[in-house]
């Protein structure tokens, strides 16, 4: 199962970055100021809640944006969002320093993904 996550996570970072090259102007960040983000991604199958995307730098107040449930069909939406994300915070001046995920769930999925960048 370890096995699995990993091979999942190392996928999906490879395809976020292979997606940055996407027109980057229906998102709009607020300016961060601090030295650390984290930005945390939820991504839901099953559950009563839905996916999502929090950002926050402990100074501005935690930014939100709704994906969508996990669905192989979502997929690519979801991907497509979380890269222009990161793009735009990278244009910021922020540089991922580690990232981090871990999935599971028995009936429901939940993977829960986790991105540290730091002011460059």
């Amino acid at each position: 199962m370890k096995k699995l996550i990993l091979v999942f996570s190392i996928v999906f970072i490879f395809i976020s970055l292979k997606a940055s090259c996407q027109d980057n102007a229906t998102i709009k960040l607020p300016e961060y100021k601090g030295d650390l983000i984290t930005v945390r991604v939820f991504e839901q199958a099953g559950t009563f809640f839905s996916s999502k995307l929090f950002i926050s730098d402990g100074i501005n107040s935690e930014f939100k944006i709704e994906l969508e449930n996990l669905k192989p069909k979502n997929a690519a939406e979801n991907i497509t969002i979380i890269t222009k994300v990161l793009s735009l915070l990278k244009k910021q001046g922020y540089k991922i320093i580690t990232s981090s995920s871990a999935g599971g769930g028995s009936g429901a999925i939940i993977i829960i993904t986790n991105y540290i960048l730091q002011k460059e």
